[in-house]
């Protein structure tokens, strides 16, 4: 996820920290990420209970990997066929919702969606995400402004972001992919993070 100015790109947040000299880095916040498939996938294939179970299943991954996701890495090799590869979280979580398998995703996505299961057995994954500013920006006013707009936007938004916070559940009706990713906004009240 970018945040963009004109066709400059003023900061990026990454879910590894970068170690160049050339960037300015600064800790945003926890994303939480849990594995999760639709009742329909379950009440067909099974619940898995264990890591092996996870072979007899369906995994939606990224292009290289199933996951990036540091707590669940063992996932990567756990021996379950990944017929879908994917590059973008918000399409993951599209194509678990159309009962095509499970698939490690922001709990932030995966609790909003009307039809999704949290596969709670296998625990959470909490991971740093960090804002990243390009050499040539790093010591703009306006960068450091974007990157405090969003280190504000996600501290208003932590126990959702973290995963913790699941008080929207299943009930709630089907959530687009646009919606499901609104948060509330920081400390001025403007506009969406």
């Amino acid at each position: 996820m970018g945040a963009c100015h004109g066709t400059s790109l003023l900061a990026t947040l990454k879910s590894l920290k970068p170690d160049q000299l050339s960037v300015s880095v600064k800790r945003v916040g926890v994303l939480g990420m849990a594995l999760y498939a639709s009742r329909r996938y379950l009440e067909r294939r099974g619940t898995p209970a264990v890591a092996k179970d996870l072979a007899q299943h369906d995994l939606i991954g990224w292009e290289s990997v199933f996951t990036h996701a540091k707590g669940f890495l063992w996932a990567n090799d756990c021996g379950a066929r990944s017929p879908i590869r994917l590059n973008d979280s918000a399409v993951m979580c599209d194509a678990v919702a159309a009962d095509l398998g499970i698939a490690a995703l922001p709990c932030l996505l995966g609790d909003e969606r009307a039809g999704l299961v949290r596969l709670d057995v296998f625990g959470l994954s909490r991971d740093a995400i960090y804002a990243v500013a390009p050499g040539e920006l790093r010591h703009s006013g306006r960068v450091r402004a974007v990157i405090d707009l969003i280190v504000r936007a996600w501290s208003a938004n932590e126990p959702r972001l973290a995963g913790a916070d699941r008080t929207l559940t299943a009930s709630r009706p089907q959530t687009s992919r646009r919606a499901a990713g609104r948060l509330t906004p920081g400390r001025r009240g403007r506009g969406r993070a």
